[in-house]
């Protein structure tokens, strides 16, 4: 969605893969995963804590979403119109004849053939099942929340060993 017109007139010959999903199924996988982070109480609790990368993180997200929805994040049904009007887009940017629309179950074949490789041994991987990207995004959360506390702890832990030496002392 993003630079599309930048990158055809920067690489005019280059073929397009657009990766194909039913539009109600991306939008309730984009409930579990995107809006799931960003509208969670840990994403909130991080961008008081971290502003270093939560805040621009979340800002990140949440303008996407509303590139995506034309401003109302929270109106799925032009978060779906939003997905739609991109495919329809890219059809309309890209020629045909550069342009393979596909969905991974359709496995290697048509997107060897278009690409013109040889098709790898062994199965097309299946890497998004469920609610990997989600589970990615709150790993990625508590990593943040575990930096956050160890930058406190390195700050605080001089000011912790004085006051750990003045109530021994004080005993």
């Amino acid at each position: 969605m993003l630079f599309a017109e930048e990158l055809l007139t920067a690489y005019p010959d280059a073929k397009v893969i657009l990766t194909w999903r039913d539009p109600d199924s991306w939008v309730a996988s984009m409930q579990r995963s995107y809006y799931a982070v960003l509208k969670s109480r840990g994403a909130k609790v991080m961008r008081v804590l971290d502003t270093d990368f939560m805040r621009k993180y979340h800002a990140m997200g949440m303008g996407t979403l509303r590139l995506w929805t034309g401003g109302d994040v929270d109106d799925l049904g032009r978060l779906k119109q939003g997905y739609v009007a991109h495919y329809e887009r890219m059809r309309a940017l890209v020629p045909k004849e550069r342009l393979l629309e596909w969905h991974p179950r359709e496995g290697w074949e048509p997107l060897c053939e278009f690409l013109g490789r040889d098709v790898p041994r062994g199965e097309f991987p299946k890497v998004n099942q469920g609610d990997f990207v989600a589970d990615l995004h709150v790993k990625m959360l508590v990593f943040r929340f575990l930096v956050v506390v160890g930058k406190f702890l390195k700050r605080a832990s001089p000011l912790m060993v004085v006051g750990i030496a003045w109530w021994w002392f004080l005993r």
